[in-house]
């Protein structure tokens, strides 16, 4: 009986932490469906002479097919393995 007066506290504190949880799930979400992205950014923008897809007429459509696919993929693999869940 000493300690019910913790319980409103211990209540409060443990919906705080679920908040922050889910915050922190989805920034987790989030970057790990864009870092491939801006991996392939970061490389294609480095301006080198001797990449060829840079001169490629259709090197810019297939930067967005690719990035597409990558994020699409990310996404069934979440939902397939339970990782994303829309409740």
């Amino acid at each position: 009986h000493t300690h019910t007066h913790l319980f409103p506290r211990h209540v409060a504190q443990t919906k705080q932490d679920q908040r922050t949880n889910r915050v922190l799930y989805v920034l987790t979400m989030v970057t790990t469906i864009f870092v491939p992205v801006q991996f392939f950014t970061g490389v294609w923008g480095m301006n080198f002479e001797n990449m060829p897809e840079l001169k490629w007429h259709y090197g810019y459509l297939m930067f967005w097919i690719l990035a597409v696919c990558i994020i699409v993929f990310i996404l069934f693999f979440f939902r397939y393995n339970g990782y994303l869940t829309f409740d």
